[in-house]
């Protein structure tokens, strides 16, 4: 929100074409590598060690193909991205040592070693990326942010867990470390597609300025992965890998997890689409009113992005990586296609392309998925129309304010809906009875009973 009051969104749209060029190589650099540390029945240090010489080899390797390439990143997108590239470069490097740590930690549970991590790579960047476009650093100042905060990361990372074999590397164990993690690789490689491949056609087709305003609004309906899915998304794979581990069924966990995700991303995304304009404008301010159109088309289209959430963990946990990847492969070559239709007609059709490609996309997991999990059709259909119900009345108090109070402030207006969407949305989880209640009532008598200690002490 600092940020975006001190770059324009053409400085903005540099960054996002040069991110989602080394995005490709992140996902490359990974191997696979945290998912097999995660999966593995019983792991040793020799694991990690190999998992650490895969992560420097590959990002070698990546770096020099970037080099290499650098005649073609300029030609195509010009200097401005290519020096964004270079810098950006920096993290192949940084990754592998925080990496292998986090995905201990994650094996592991700790993760309230993982938030003093997080805390201190999110301070980093945000403190570089702050100060460097204060000092009209531009598109720069973000990439050297990116930079910033991975190093934070590591050094954090190797303080909590200072142990030899995540900082001594091995080929010992490597070929099945990659036999694994490659097919890992690639179904995450082609998960990159869907976003980046989407910028880097588009910015071919549209201004530095239009890609600005398209990767603003992608962030913003990207917040309900930042502020919850993110808190959820470590705890997934080794949850599901125990929940293997012990031979207990998958199946009732999995219902229940989309019932919760969909009955609390559904009513977000939805009140992203109603009050795009205000949400735009006041966290971002007035030279970003054109994301505000953008934003609608892409939170709908977020809806469907549930099943990819929960169904890719619960894969890589029953070690079917293979079902991931050709479910990326179907899913990717339907995003490129869309896409490509969809740029040549402007910015406003990539974002409305979004709706019926994510549609496709959360089809094609529930589909090649449904066997293998053994999901109940009916169950989930039952919690589909639940919090399906949940998100029509709880959206239906912001959108009699935003219709009657047309005249009020900006700011007014915005708290007043997030206000009524919020007590909305309690209201209609114990209206519907959706099972989420529950869990309300037991942070509630949790709350009270932390409270009633608290003040007897």
């Amino acid at each position: 929100m600092i940020v975006a009051r001190l770059i324009t969104p053409e400085q903005f749209g540099v960054f996002a074409i040069a991110f989602s060029i080394v995005s490709f190589t992140q996902a490359i650099r990974d191997m696979g590598t945290n998912s097999y540390i995660i999966h593995k029945t019983s792991l040793v240090g020799s694991d990690v060690q190999a998992c650490l010489f895969i992560g420097f080899v590959v990002a070698i390797s990546l770096s020099v193909l970037l080099l290499s390439g650098s005649g073609i990143v300029e030609r195509l997108y010009g200097p401005d991205v290519l020096c964004a590239v270079f810098v950006l470069i920096f993290n192949l490097f940084l990754m592998p040592v925080s990496s292998t740590i986090f995905a201990v930690l994650q094996r592991e549970m700790r993760f309230d070693l993982l938030l003093r991590v997080n805390i201190a790579g999110a301070i980093a960047n945000a403190g570089c990326a702050i100060s460097l476009a204060a000092s009209g650093w531009g598109a720069m100042s973000l990439a050297w942010a990116c930079v910033a905060g991975q190093l934070a990361s590591a050094i954090a990372a190797a303080w909590c867990r200072p142990h030899r074999e995540h900082f001594l590397p091995s080929y010992v164990g490597a070929k099945e470390v990659f036999r694994f993690g490659s097919v890992v690789m690639l179904g995450t490689l082609l998960s990159q597609i869907s976003t980046n491949i989407a910028n880097l056609i588009t910015a071919r087709f549209v201004t530095l300025e239009a890609m600005g305003l398209l990767s603003r609004s992608q962030s913003v309906s990207g917040l309900f992965g930042k502020l919850i899915m993110d808190g959820i998304q470590p705890l997934l794979l080794p949850l599901f890998a125990n929940i293997k581990r012990e031979n207990i069924a998958l199946r009732p966990s999995v219902e229940r997890l989309f019932s919760y995700v969909s009955v609390v991303s559904w009513p977000f995304l939805g009140f992203l689409a109603m009050s795009a304009k205000p949400i735009i404008l006041f966290m971002f301010g007035e030279q970003w009113h054109g994301a505000a159109y953008l934003l609608i088309p892409i939170s709908i289209g977020g809806m469907f992005w549930v099943f990819a959430c929960i169904l890719q963990p619960v894969l890589l946990a029953l070690g079917r990586p293979d079902v991931t990847l050709r479910i990326q492969t179907i899913n990717q070559a339907i995003a490129v296609v869309g896409v490509v239709l969809a740029a040549a007609h402007g910015i406003e059709a990539v974002a409305i392309a979004a709706i019926p490609i994510s549609a496709i996309h959360g089809y094609t997991w529930w589909y090649c998925s449904a066997r293998i999990v053994r999901i109940h059709a009916g169950a989930v259909f039952r919690e589909a129309f639940l919090s399906g119900a949940v998100t029509v009345l709880s959206l239906a108090p912001p959108l009699l304010i935003t219709v009657f109070s047309r005249d009020s402030g900006l700011l007014l207006q915005l708290a007043f809906c997030a206000a009524s969407a919020m007590a909305g949305w309690i209201a209609a989880v114990f209206l519907c009875r959706h099972p989420i209640s529950i869990e309300i009532l037991q942070i509630v008598v949790q709350a009270k009973k932390s409270a009633y200690a608290w003040l007897r002490a």
